[in-house]
């Protein structure tokens, strides 16, 4: 690792396994010819910019529009997020685990949600901005403690236990691909 001054490093080798999410780095610049990874603006992907893996919880942005090539949301990657108001990620099909959870956004536009992993919007007050219409997955307590009142669900397959324990939902509305126990 070599340091660039001012909380901005530069990792020439990045080992995958230590956690960035929670570090108060402010960006990640790879290397150009890195195997496995890039980044743009502060921001780590993997090589062809499908998953962002590093967002800075500092990063001063109010809206963020991600690119039609990113279609993952790392774990935790937006966990806690106040500063950014707006965000649109218009290729994104999965979110994966408290992705979104406990972050505060005003507009959120992401219409093509197919897989939502455990927690991802947990205690947020903002998901029922949360387009449903092609999910075919929610995790376990994915809209927890939210503000969703209603769910339509024309596409869901699958619907995890206490995915939405908390929240003040009144209404759901399930398509036909639905299966399993629903007790």
């Amino acid at each position: 690792m070599k340091a660039t001054g001012s909380g901005i490093v530069l990792l020439a080798e990045i080992i995958y396994s230590l956690d960035f999410v929670y570090s108060p780095l402010e960006q990640i610049i790879v290397d150009e010819n890195h195997a496995e990874y890039s980044s743009e603006n502060g921001i780590m992907y993997n090589k062809d910019k499908t998953e962002i893996l590093f967002l800075s919880k500092a990063l001063e942005i109010e809206f963020l529009e991600l690119a039609d090539t990113v279609t993952t949301i790392g774990a935790g990657l937006f966990s806690g997020m106040t500063n950014i108001k707006a965000i649109s990620m218009p290729g994104v099909t999965t979110v994966l685990e408290s992705a979104f959870a406990n972050s505060e956004f005003e507009s959120f536009y992401a219409p093509n949600l197919t897989y939502i992993y455990s927690g991802a919007f947990q205690n947020c007050q903002w998901a029922d901005q949360v387009d449903l219409t092609n999910v075919k997955y929610i995790g376990s307590y994915a809209f927890a403690g939210t503000n969703i009142t209603e769910a339509v669900l024309p596409n869901v397959e699958q619907i995890d236990v206490l995915a939405f324990l908390g929240s003040t939902l009144t209404s759901v509305s399930v398509g036909p691909y639905l299966s399993g126990d629903l007790s």
